[in-house]
């Protein structure tokens, strides 16, 4: 199954009908995945729940029915049922209100979504929450920048070829650290492999998981760098993948478990 395909499959029908009745069972008869893994993988690979993204591309194209229609129409097809609630979303996106939309040349333009489609490299995708115990890793880092992700794929083949405790270990744990704006990609092992490595101790959290297999574990870096320019990891503590026997796990600490850390770190 190649999520993306199925996502695009979403998109699309989306799109083509934007202000109709859109139920989670036409969308989950559509792909053939039940609505709640289709909406954790929308929601992951986009940053918006399904209804989310509705709403907004609902309130987008909006605008521009505004200029010929009455306000009660336009709230009632854009779900809302009653004029206050949809003036309300309508202000939040556009900066005004529905009423000015006759006057005014400017909005707020939400795009349609198009996930990028990776061919061939995804086989028997998982998408689950799960909670991860904690975990002492030791790690050795490289810094960087935005973009540039093919130094990922570099930095494996130089680790795998200076550290053969590293290339013969039957788990390989690749750590994405975006905190304070910085990029850091650390390879680890659960044992120390290397003099200089950092000890990096992962607290215990809930995280979604997407997994899956691959012919090539080195492919998923490019999978690392599709989800992480889709789903911004600005601010977040560690994201971590895991390498088992041919098959590759990518964990993201879930909106909930993020808030707890923060609301600890704060008192």
């Amino acid at each position: 199954m190649n999520i993306y395909s199925s996502l695009n499959k979403i998109s699309n029908y989306i799109e083509e009908n934007l202000f109709e009745n859109i139920t989670s069972k036409k969308l989950s008869t559509l792909t053939g995945i039940n609505y709640y893994s289709l909406n954790n993988a929308f929601s992951l690979l986009s940053g918006y729940t399904i209804k989310e993204y509705i709403r907004l591309r609902r309130l987008s194209n909006s605008f521009i029915l505004l200029k010929s229609r009455p306000v009660t129409e336009i709230a009632f097809m854009c779900g809302y049922n009653c004029i206050e609630a949809f003036s309300r979303a309508f202000k939040k996106l556009h900066g005004f209100n529905p009423k000015q939309a006759k006057i005014s040349e400017n909005f707020k333009f939400f795009p349609k979504i198009t996930f990028k489609e990776i061919d061939n490299n995804i086989h028997n995708l998982k998408l689950e929450y799960k909670t991860l115990p904690t975990l002492t890793l030791y790690a050795n880092g490289l810094e960087i920048e935005k973009g540039n992700s093919a130094c990922i794929h570099n930095f494996w083949v130089e680790q795998n070829s200076t550290y053969p405790i590293l290339q013969n270990a039957e788990i390989k744990y690749g750590l994405v650290d975006c905190k304070n704006g910085k990029l850091t990609y650390y390879v680890a092992l659960p044992k120390r492999f290397s003099k200089n490595n950092i000890k990096i101790t992962l607290s215990t959290g809930k995280y979604i998981s997407l997994s899956y297999k691959s012919y090539n574990g080195l492919d998923f870096s490019k999978l690392s760098s599709d989800i992480s320019s889709e789903y911004s990891l600005h601010g977040r503590d560690f994201d971590i993948e895991i390498y088992k026997h041919g098959e590759v796990e990518l964990l993201y600490k879930t909106k909930d478990q993020e808030a707890q850390d923060n609301s600890k770190e704060t008192k």
